[in-house]
């Protein structure tokens, strides 16, 4: 895999290259260099990622930018199966068939098999044509233990209105194949035993297009207005082969496997097409010594997810040099169309998830990031979050007819940011 990569990026570079005028020389230009690093982590020890990230960004003729990109996460923790929490001892299958997971009573399964590490790699280049317009062109590819990714993108920009108008286009594409720890199950199926022989797909694969078209208005000296509608089409594999879901009987019992000595439960499935709209409106106002954004973003999609995402920053300029600017965002969804927390026993629906991620949930984030100028070219930065979600519960019903409570796994996150820049 390490061969594959070093040499997709070589690639890339000899592109990129490729397209500079060979009577022209940026050796006197320099790199620019932003090298960040992120510490992710979620309570009761469940999902947490270590990246780092680095933009390598340096002119080329006399308006245009050659940028190469590279990221590298560290995932490990335990995230959520799927099923829901039981007042008995519930032993889950893990992906790989080899192991099962043992959850005691009253607890939310997790599968704390999750490992991976990550590898990201993207190259652009972007200049000006002569009627003015701006175009870019880039690349994407980033390998896991079970997926690859493959994309490229393009845009292009035209100022109107004495440069005061910005319209935009952008268009990618991306070429995704997952190769699932233990193979790809039938969709629906059981969930076996630790042990058992089941048949499954080696790997599957997804195509995603996107399109964005954006206005940019510059109001007076001070304000400015953005207005972007993104379209996204995903077609292929789109169901998460590691969930699954409870099956339940009429009084809220869990349903004994017939095959293997272990509950019921199955894989989950999704449709193989989601499209989805995409509206964000930003405003920007700068003051005397700040400036302050906000934003909003909307998204509906064939799943029947509906997202609202409210932003707002206040950026402080304590001097010439630094800043500080702290934030908060707020994020509502509705669930999609086929979530529920459980499978009620012989029922076999088109398609079910129990996805926290797919069901109806708040999110919000507080922030505060500073930043300092060292010098030409150099700056620090550090940036803190803490994101908090709270989901919907679901009723499930009991021996005396009447009803208990499957709660929705929500999580507590902390985000931590470190980043320099520098001229190289």
């Amino acid at each position: 895999m390490t061969r594959r990569g070093s040499s997709v990026s070589l690639a890339l570079a000899s592109a990129a290259t490729a397209l500079l005028p060979a009577t022209h020389s940026i050796a006197a230009e320099p790199w620019q260099i932003d090298a960040e690093l992120l510490y992710y982590s979620e309570s009761g020890g469940r999902v947490s990622d270590n990246s780092f990230k680095s933009i390598a960004q340096r002119s080329w003729k006399d308006e245009g930018n050659l940028v190469f990109g590279l990221q590298l996460d560290s995932l490990t923790g335990a995230s959520p199966s799927g099923a829901i929490a039981l007042d008995e001892v519930q032993s889950i299958t893990q992906p790989s068939g080899n192991n099962s997971v043992v959850t005691q009573p009253g607890e939310l399964p997790l599968d704390d098999s999750f490992k991976d590490t990550r590898l990201a790699l993207t190259a652009s280049l972007s200049n000006v044509l002569e009627t003015g317009a701006r175009y870019s062109a880039g690349t994407s590819l980033s390998k896991e233990y079970d997926y690859l990714h493959l994309g490229g993108n393009a845009s292009y920009a035209k100022d109107y209105n004495n440069s005061n108008t910005t319209l935009s286009a952008g268009f990618a594409i991306a070429q995704d194949t997952v190769e699932p720890v233990g193979g790809a199950p039938i969709p629906l199926s059981f969930q076996r035993a630790e042990g058992a022989v089941s048949d499954r797909a080696k790997n599957k694969s997804k195509t995603v297009v996107d399109a964005l078209f954006g206005l940019t208005q510059i109001i007076n000296r001070r304000s400015l207005f953005q207005l972007n509608y993104s379209l996204s089409l995903a077609d292929g594999y789109l169901t998460d082969p590691y969930k699954v879901l409870t099956v339940l009987d009429d009084v809220g019992n869990p349903v004994d496997s017939i095959q293997d000595d272990i509950y019921q439960y199955r894989y989950e499935s999704r449709p193989n097409s989601r499209l989805g709209h995409n509206l964000y409106l930003e405003y920007k106002h700068r003051f005397d010594a700040a400036v302050y954004s906000a934003s909003y973003r909307y998204h509906t999609d064939d799943w029947g997810v509906d997202s609202h995402t409210i932003e707002s920053r206040y950026r402080w300029l304590l001097s010439s040099k630094h800043y500080l600017e702290p934030n908060i965002r707020y994020y509502s969804q509705s669930s999609a169309d086929f979530y529920r927390a459980y499978l009620p026993e012989g029922e076999i629906p088109e398609n079910a998830s129990s996805d926290y991620r797919l069901g109806e949930f708040t999110g919000l984030t507080l922030g505060v990031s500073y930043n300092r100028t060292l010098g030409v070219g150099k700056s620090i930065g550090a940036s803190i979050e803490t994101y908090e979600t709270s989901g919907a519960s679901t009723e499930i019903p009991d021996e005396n007819e009447q009803t208990r409570l499957a709660p929705y796994p929500n999580l507590r996150a902390t985000i931590v940011r470190f980043r320099y820049s520098f001229d190289w």
